[in-house]
């Protein structure tokens, strides 16, 4: 059974590959690469009968292929495991596998009625700024979570557009201005 599927919103500018994966969770790695720096972003989501075993298995797979490729990991999503209660088993496993990868769990507030199971996974190379939820959601039952982490990527090239008003056009000067155009260059 899935559930509702994950996504990842990238900017236009940012230099990104996506990684295929092969386990049976639901989840999307992305690759962003800058200025020699590599950082793999996973979101993952585990339903609610999904057996956690199961999810567990999967990421910890997906996790081992990309540690792999860098040393900078970041997951985040609906894990569906209670990581404020450290006494369940899948909780404790969760914990296990988190310090296997070197991750720290960002989220301390519940995101969920009283449980924090929207989860950020991050690697202690990472700088973290800032992360948290951001406040009541009108779309979700679920708290949004962001982070905020340093970066450094190229910025995005400046375009410059220029445009004639078609509306006060002199007709003349465009055609001289389209006349005096080195067209053969």
């Amino acid at each position: 059974e899935h559930g509702g599927g994950v996504a990842i919103y990238i900017k236009d500018h940012l230099k990104y590959s996506i990684i295929e994966s092969e386990y049976d969770i639901e989840q999307l790695w992305i690759k962003l690469k800058s200025k020699g720096t590599v950082l793999v972003i996973g979101v993952v989501y585990n339903p609610h009968r999904r057996f956690y075993d199961t999810f567990l298995s999967g990421l910890y797979n997906s996790l081992l292929e990309n540690s792999i490729l860098s040393e900078n990991l970041l997951v985040l999503g609906d894990f569906n495991i209670d990581y404020s209660d450290i006494l369940q088993k899948p909780t404790s496993e969760l914990m296990s596998l988190c310090e296997s990868f070197n991750l720290k769990q960002l989220i301390e507030i519940p995101t969920h009625s009283a449980s924090t199971i929207d989860l950020i996974l991050c690697s202690k190379t990472i700088t973290v700024v800032d992360s948290g939820i951001m406040g009541a959601s009108r779309i979700a039952d679920h708290e949004s979570i962001f982070c905020t982490i340093n970066y450094s990527h190229s910025k995005p090239k400046q375009v410059i557009k220029r445009y004639r008003n078609l509306k006060s056009i002199n007709i003349d000067q465009f055609n001289s201005d389209l006349r005096s155009i080195p067209w053969n260059n």
